[in-house]
């Protein structure tokens, strides 16, 4: 938690807002340990690479390793457009609200800042405490965006243990032929993240009953 906290407050002093977000800030809610840290700023691509001296990836951010730790740090954006899973087009002059709507569900989009307050715009707590997976919007539209968020969903529901929404589980229903159009290489990788140990017959069970089966594993 300290080197997250230390990144917070080194980009803060050059003048920017900056959150800790996504699974680091849900793991440390949930009492469980994270080596992956993913912070939110209103620093520009530009000011990345001028604090960090790192080239910015393709969506403005960067990427780097510290001790133990996999640090992504992203700019605050607005997905304009997306094509096969990706944005296409970006906006990067949006504030904290804007850049949280775009992610993918409640309890990836809580923030804490470096005194460890909580910002939540969309009663990520509350899904947690409920032990709940819902997607932040409309579920339809935000799976038809990156259908691959199907596999998430069912990824965060197996390790978690939680329930998936009853409007994301027909969201998934509804859209589950839009996984063809992902890329197997995509598709193979979160499928590997949902099927590992000890998790196999939970994943199984609950692609089963989604009437997944045929399409994430066609061959069997």
């Amino acid at each position: 938690m300290d080197i997250a906290l230390d990144l917070l407050k080194t980009i803060k002093t050059q003048g920017f807002e900056a959150y800790l977000v996504g699974g680091f800030v849900r793991d440390y809610l949930l009492g469980k340990s994270s080596l992956d840290i993913d912070i939110c700023t209103s620093a520009l691509p530009g000011d990345l690479e001028h604090i960090f001296h790192l080239k910015p990836n393709a969506f403005g951010g960067i990427n780097f390793k510290q001790e133990d730790y996999q640090i992504t740090i992203t700019p605050y954006r607005e997905d304009m457009v997306y094509r096969k899973g990706f944005p296409k087009k970006v906006n990067f002059n949006v504030d904290l609200m804007t850049d949280l709507k775009r992610r993918d569900f409640t309890i990836n989009a809580i923030c804490m800042d470096e005194d460890k307050n909580i910002i939540d715009y969309h009663k990520g707590l509350e899904d947690l405490n409920n032990k709940t997976i819902k997607m932040i919007g409309d579920a339809d539209t935000r799976i038809k965006e990156d259908p691959l968020r199907i596999i998430r969903a069912l990824r965060f529901a197996v390790t978690l243990n939680f329930n998936l929404d009853e409007n994301l589980v027909k969201a998934i229903k509804n859209n589950k032929d839009l996984l063809d159009e992902i890329s197997a290489a995509k598709k193979e990788k979160e499928i590997a993240k949902l099927m590992k140990e000890p998790y196999q017959e939970k994943a199984l069970n609950l692609i089963t009953d989604l009437g997944l089966k045929e399409i994430i594993f066609p061959k069997i």
